[in-house]
């Protein structure tokens, strides 16, 4: 008799069948890692958060993840690439961030290009993109979902991740878990440990997790 897949595995291979067909800024390990804490803690009441887009590679990933779980994904993304690093971002992150822009990557991904990429390798139903800077989107009373079970956050810029954190972490219901893709960024590990998230449960928080999980961190609401 072949083996019945475990739930998981035919998120799995849809998950490398997205990595090879979508830019991503995260690694296949990155997400997989996710899939398995999110599976693990499926009962945690509540929707589905992506702060932070690009081009729809963990969108696409969790609209799966959504569908499977019978929730709904809100994607928040200006869609017109990053803020500007000399306003929004702390310390080494500005000189870094401009002389990205400068070169030409704006880690920009348009809502057209996200939603054929989800069209494509996801589900498109189960989603909600919310289109806007940070502080304009999460001040809309239309956009907010009633309570968040998990949450994705790669913004890259410490005032983004602040407003992020700001929005999601009342809203996490327990046993709710934020992912953030910028672990090793002291930046933002300081946001972290300066909205005092450090006392409870976490991992990887300053230091990522692992090879192939170098810059994913996470931190549950228990």
């Amino acid at each position: 008799l072949l083996r019945r897949p475990a739930p998981s595995d035919d998120l799995a291979a849809q998950f490398e069948r997205i990595q090879k067909g979508v830019r991503c800024a995260h690694s296949l390990e990155e997400s997989l890692c996710i899939l398995e804490l999110i599976l693990k803690n499926r009962d945690v009441p509540g929707d589905l958060v992506e702060c932070g887009v690009f081009k729809g590679g963990m969108t696409a990933k969790w609209s799966l993840l959504a569908r499977r779980l019978d929730r709904t994904l809100y994607a928040y993304d200006s869609y017109t690439g990053l803020p500007d690093p000399a306003r929004y971002g702390t310390g080494e992150q500005v000189g870094a961030y401009a002389a990205k822009l400068e070169r030409g990557d704006s880690y920009r991904g348009s809502l057209e290009e996200v939603r054929a990429n989800v069209a494509a390798y996801g589900h498109l139903e189960s989603c909600r993109f919310v289109k806007g800077w940070f502080e304009d989107s999460f001040r809309r009373a239309d956009a907010h979902p009633a309570a968040i079970a998990f949450a994705f956050l790669d913004v890259d810029l410490t005032l983004s991740f602040r407003q992020c954190l700001e929005f999601v972490w009342p809203r996490l219901s327990d046993g709710g878990i934020l992912f953030s893709h910028e672990a090793r960024d002291p930046e933002i590990a300081a946001e972290i440990a300066r909205f005092g998230l450090l006392k409870g449960e976490h991992r990887g928080v300053g230091s990522g997790l692992g090879p192939n999980l170098d810059n994913l961190c996470w931190v549950a609401k228990r």
